[in-house]
């Protein structure tokens, strides 16, 4: 039941967006009445996941994107997210699938549509985003950690632990820090 590392960065959940048409998107001439509905339904549905009652607050998500003019990658991700805590796994990934259309670049739906597709067993599409995710961001932990229980799911354990010993050392050398230690790479080199 395990769904891997999910990807929010801090303050994330208050960010502006909501994200696209997880249903209909809503009137377009709506105007700033619909968008002010929709940010209401997008931050009580927030307040409702961080309660964990993640069943409400997909209602409120829905709502949020239903009152959009317009669909939004984030939006579309934030229910997503919740759909997972729901384990409603393949309308997730959907709306996951949805949001990259809207958005390639997005670095926390790439992490969360690759723990989605692990739940499905679909490795070889969730090893597709953990490298997306790692080619967005390289050092982003969520990503390094599911591409490394991707790699394993796959049979390529040795693979798996050279990536994370390579994040590891990049990440120490990035702030400074030597080689950690019990870096097979450090414990080769010619000293």
């Amino acid at each position: 039941d395990d769904v891997g590392a999910v990807h929010a960065p801090p303050g994330a959940a208050a960010e502006g967006g909501a994200a696209g048409a997880a249903t209909a998107p809503g009137p377009v001439g709506g105007g700033l009445a619909s968008l002010r509905q929709a940010i209401l339904h997008r931050k009580f549905a927030q307040v409702l996941e961080r309660a964990g009652n993640h069943k409400r607050a997909s209602d409120h998500y829905t709502k949020a994107l239903e009152a959009l003019p317009f669909p939004q990658a984030r939006a579309l991700h934030d229910l997503a997210v919740c759909l997972m805590a729901l384990k409603e796994v393949p309308r997730a990934v959907e709306l996951f699938r949805q949001a990259l259309k809207l958005k390639p670049t997005f670095l926390d739906c790439h992490v969360n549509l690759g723990s989605a597709l692990v739940v499905q067993r679909d490795f070889e599409g969730a090893l597709h985003h953990c490298e997306q995710a790692l080619a967005l961001d390289p050092a982003c932990q969520e990503a390094v950690m599911n591409l490394s229980n991707v790699l394993r799911a796959l049979g390529r354990r040795a693979e798996a632990e050279d990536r994370i010993w390579a994040a590891i050392a990049a990440y120490a050398a990035l702030h400074g820090q030597g080689a950690p230690a019990g870096d097979p790479q450090a414990r080769d080199a010619p000293g």
